[in-house]
C-alpha cells in the first residue's frame, strides 16, 4: 500500500493511501490531490502554473505520475510518496 510522508511539526509522519483520492493541499492555488489509478500507481493532479513542483520540477499541465520516493511540495505542504510497506508486529505462527 502507498503513503504520503507529510512533514508535521518537526516529524514525518505516514498517511496510508487506500482511498480512491486524497487532498493535499486545498488552499488557493496549490489545490493539488492524489487519485489511484485502480492498477497500484497513484497520479498527482494539481492547478496548471501554480506552485506545486515534485522533485523540484514543476507540474507541467497539472499531471504527474507519481514513483517511489517523489518529493512533492505544494505551497507550504512538503511530502514524499511512497509505495514500500511500513513495517508491522505479526504473531509468530510457529
Amino acid at each position: 500500500m502507498a503513503h504520503l510522508w507529510k512533514l508535521t511539526n518537526e516529524l514525518w509522519e505516514p498517511a496510508a493511501l487506500d482511498g480512491a483520492a486524497v487532498a493535499l493541499a486545498e488552499a488557493g492555488e496549490a489545490a493539488v490531490r492524489l487519485l489511484a489509478t485502480g492498477d497500484g500507481g497513484w497520479v498527482l493532479l494539481a492547478r496548471p502554473l501554480n506552485s506545486v513542483r515534485v522533485n523540484g520540477r514543476p507540474v507541467v499541465a497539472g499531471l504527474r505520475v507519481l514513483r517511489d520516493r517523489d518529493e512533492i511540495v505544494a505551497g507550504g505542504a512538503r511530502a514524499f510518496f511512497s509505495t514500500e510497506r511500513l513495517t508491522r508486529v505479526e504473531a509468530f505462527p510457529g
